[in-house]
């Protein structure tokens, strides 16, 4: 989630836009002073007041000041252009304040009026003079050489609640360094400018130094002279700065402009605040809930005192990685109404310590500060690493001497929030007869091992509620593509994005967020290749006023699908190669119709089916001699289903310690739920899950009922298709093949005349066969050969025209027929008949 923009970059940006408005004007006016032409269209007023617009959705994080094109045309600017910003209030007497920023042309924007990025103007401002800053400093005489400065300084102002005399100087260099990079590409900073600097979880209010001019006080009578004559007094006084300009910090007085810039700040703040949840996207069950446990027992605690209740001290967000539990908790934190210095984040790695009882000390130390600065959040990322098991258990060896003293601390600490800090902080004119208002403390804790965790940290009054944030569906995933591409230019229709978001599945927030990356990447890569040459490229590149082909379209995404896989499926992923149905020609029409039946109807028809209460299948088994294409229709439906493919080998789940392959195929549930929906592929099956001994206690009876138990257990298989293949079903143990597991037994027999006709077909499409050739023929002489077999006739045909001669140029009919009289064919009647009785018996 991108941060709410710096007091700095909003000033900025806010006089960007209303310079580039007027830019063009203005360097007129510098050229002549009184334009005596009168062009087709009229001239503008370089001091006339614009109105100010909001920014378009999809542009609304921009940092630039944003116009219409016409109006950038007509005031002769070009992209990115420096210009200062006049923002007007309402009545004489109110003050313009200034400020810088560069344009950029928006096409959503009215044709008159200017729109700077969120939270820059102030709600009293109304209006916004713009001038281009390179005619002002013309016509000021001046020049950017001669107001570029080697040393820019900067003064530390005070926060609420905090000694600035703490700050020492190495805070300062670093404040300095972060104020750099946040004010070295802006070009331009006037004097007494604000700028917000975070730093080790903690934010600092900064403000070049220097005085403004003084406001004009002729706006009366003539506004638009007076707010002229104020623009290059504003514009002799700009500080240019570089690559090379050294900054430096120094700390600031106790003044009130400096706790008035802090409210000016704070004001800045609370609009973002207001918009934290408008970055997420796909979670508005977890944000109800949450704004129910945290924003309500800190905004109101009297609420819960009135009910004689306790508030929550804490919740847990859990759920697999990459779907969003750090950045819900940080937007949690940042709309609840609290000041950034009373946002506390807490990991791990930043309490270690080799000393003994220095971890402890800190972790009380950070609670303790939490307290003082109530109502306060706490947010603890990956909470599994810094509270594990204290005793061995659900797959954890158990904590360690240190991890079990940091967990004593955090649950004394957990019980004893909110019962320390109402008492002392009651005001003198309190009714002291009330209870003092619960705890303002409220612990948000993210781990993606919620079992990994200490068990007595999750009982109520510690983590009182668990919020899952597990895979989003189809119409969430929807959500957070719009969000994500709110910013972004491109050329996605509304149908479009509804089949990419149905396609992505088992993608979590962060696998959405790689793919519109990869998607970007791919439509730059275009862009750059179609212009001549690379400088030129370069320079050709646009974003907000791209054409249409140069956007990022359904192809960029469709490329990017091919790169990006979801984060539950990587390490189970195989590159299968791509088979299509028209691919199979052995498996029988009515054995592919009910595969496909099987796959694609609960995504196609599952209106249909749940309207007559009909649960989908879990299982398909196919069956049937080798060689006769069961695999084949297993890569088949990879391929053809768009869904996430897991195949799994018997051999590989085997292992020698005791209850590892057990927990292997577990794992393979659990990814395939994760991912879902998604198809497990067992091939071979049988030699997996063999009938049961009458003993029991070997490893294939454990996997067995493993199995058993994922497929039709406690825990439901929903979306998630297991298809298996064998051709000794007999030895398959009977539990497995009842209704509810493998529901679908499907004969998968030898090919028929017809069926080995378009085998030849497809395999000799890509050889070259001579004239003579008659595949009707050939096909006839491989009466009772498997697939396999019939394919091997082929392959062997054209090693008997190479061992003719090398320089053959073709195969000729003769070496067919010698290839289908020499196969040697596996399928014997009595396996037939063998497949016939198992299949009357058992079905």
């Amino acid at each position: 989630m991108p941060l709410p923009p710096r007091p700095s970059q909003m000033a900025a940006a806010a006089a960007a836009a209303a310079s580039k408005s007027s830019s063009s004007p203005a360097r007129s006016s510098s050229a002549s002073p009184a334009p005596a032409a009168a062009p087709p269209s009229p001239a503008v007023d370089p001091s006339a007041p614009l109105p100010l617009l909001a920014a378009p959705t999809s542009l609304t994080a921009s940092s630039y000041i944003q116009v219409h094109p016409s109006t950038l045309r007509a005031h002769s600017l070009r992209t990115h252009d420096p210009v200062l910003l006049l923002l007007l209030q309402p009545g004489a007497s109110a003050p313009p304040r200034p400020v810088l920023g560069h344009i950029w042309p928006s096409p959503g924007l009215a044709q008159e009026g200017v729109a700077l990025p969120d939270g820059s103007a102030r709600a009293t401002e109304t209006r916004a003079c713009m001038w281009s800053l390179d005619a002002l400093r013309s016509e000021a005489g001046v020049t950017e050489t001669q107001q570029r400065r080697k040393e820019l300084q900067l003064e530390l102002l005070p926060q609420q609640g905090a000694d600035a005399g703490a700050a020492d100087e190495e805070l300062c260099e670093l404040l300095a360094v972060r104020a750099r990079e946040s004010l070295v590409e802006q070009g331009d900073v006037l004097p007494g400018q604000l700028l917000q600097v975070s730093l080790l979880d903690e934010t600092y209010l900064l403000r070049v130094t220097g005085m403004l001019p003084a406001s004009p006080s002729s706006l009366a009578s003539a506004p638009s002279k007076a707010l002229r004559s104020h623009a290059l007094d504003v514009a002799r006084c700009v500080i240019a700065i570089d690559r090379g300009t050294q900054f430096q910090v120094k700390l600031g007085s106790r003044s009130k402009e400096s706790y008035q810039s802090k409210a000016d700040a704070g004001k800045v703040a609370s609009a973002a605040d207001a918009e934290a949840y408008q970055t997420l996207g796909g979670l508005g069950g977890a944000i109800k809930e949450l704004k129910s446990l945290v924003e309500l027992p800190l905004r109101r605690p009297e609420v819960f005192t009135a009910y004689g209740l306790r508030p929550p001290r804490g919740v847990l967000l859990y759920g697999p990685p990459g779907t969003g539990k750090t950045t819900l908790a940080s937007a949690c934190a940042r709309s609840c109404g609290v000041a950034s210095s009373s946002i506390f984040h807490l990991s791990g790695p930043s309490l270690s310590s080799s000393l003994h009882g220095r971890t402890e000390a800190r972790l009380r130390a950070l609670f303790a500060k939490a307290q003082k600065h109530a109502p306060a959040v706490i947010i603890i990322d990956e909470i599994d690493a810094l509270a594990p098991r204290r005793e061995a258990g659900a797959g954890s060896e158990g904590a360690g001497e240190v991890e079990r003293r940091v967990v004593a601390t955090l649950l004394t600490l957990m019980d004893g929030l909110g019962e320390v800090e109402a008492g002392p902080r009651r005001g003198a004119g309190e009714d002291e007869s009330e209870p003092p208002l619960p705890g303002r403390v409220v612990v948000i804790a993210a781990t993606n091992r919620p079992n990994a965790l200490d068990p007595a940290l999750r009982r109520p009054g510690r983590l009182d509620r668990e919020i899952e944030i597990g895979i989003p569906t189809a119409p969430a995933r929807l959500e957070i593509l719009q969000v994500l591409l709110r910013s972004v230019p491109h050329s996605m229709q509304d149908d479009e994005l509804e089949m990419l978001a149905t396609g992505t599945h088992g993608f979590v927030g962060a696998d959405l967020a790689s793919l519109v990356r990869e998607a970007g990447m791919a439509a730059l890569a275009r862009n750059v290749r179609s212009a001549d040459g690379l400088a030129s490229s370069f320079s050709g590149l646009s974003l907000s006023s791209a054409p249409a082909e140069s956007r990022i379209s359904a192809a960029d995404f469709a490329q990017a699908r091919t790169r990006v896989r979801p984060s539950a499926m990587r390490e189970l992923f195989q590159e299968l190669p791509k088979v299509r149905w028209s691919d199979i020609a052995s498996g029988g029409a009515e054995t592919l119709a009910r595969v496909r039946e099987c796959v694609e109807w609960p995504l196609k028809h599952a209106p249909a089916l749940k309207r007559l209460g009909v649960r989908p299948p879990t299982g398909v088994l196919l069956y049937g001699p080798p060689g006769c294409s069961k695999t084949l229709i297993a890569r088949a439906i990879a391929s053809e289903s768009g869904l996430n493919f897991v195949a799994v080998k018997g051999p590989e789940l085997y292992n020698k310690f005791v209850g590892e392959s057990e927990r292997a195929l577990r794992d393979v549930f659990t990814r395939a739920r994760a991912a879902s929906p998604a198809i497990i592929f067992f091939d071979e099956i049988d030699a997996l899950t063999s009938t049961r001994s009458g003993s029991g206690g070997s490893v294939s009876d454990g996997v067995i009922a493993t199995l058993l138990n994922e497929m039709d257990g406690v825990e439901t298989l929903d979306s998630v298709l297991v298809v298996a293949a064998t051709n000794r079903p007999e030895i398959i143990d009977p539990a497995l093949l009842r209704p509810g597991r493998l529901d679908r037994l499907l004969y998968v027999g030898p090919p028929d005349t017809l069926a080995r006709r378009q085998i030849l077909t497809l395999r000799t499409r890509d050889m070259a066969l001579g004239s003579d050739v008659d595949l009707d023929a050939i096909a006839d002489m491989t009466q009772g050969c498997s697939g396999a077999e019939v394919v091997s006739v082929c392959q062997d045909a054209g090693m008997r025209a190479l061992n003719e001669s090398l320089d053959a140029t073709h195969v000729s009919h003769a070496h067919l027929l010698a290839a289908a009289r020499a196969v040697r064919r596996r399928i014997t009647p009595g396996m037939l008949m063998a497949f016939t009785a198992w299949r009357d018996q058992t079905i």
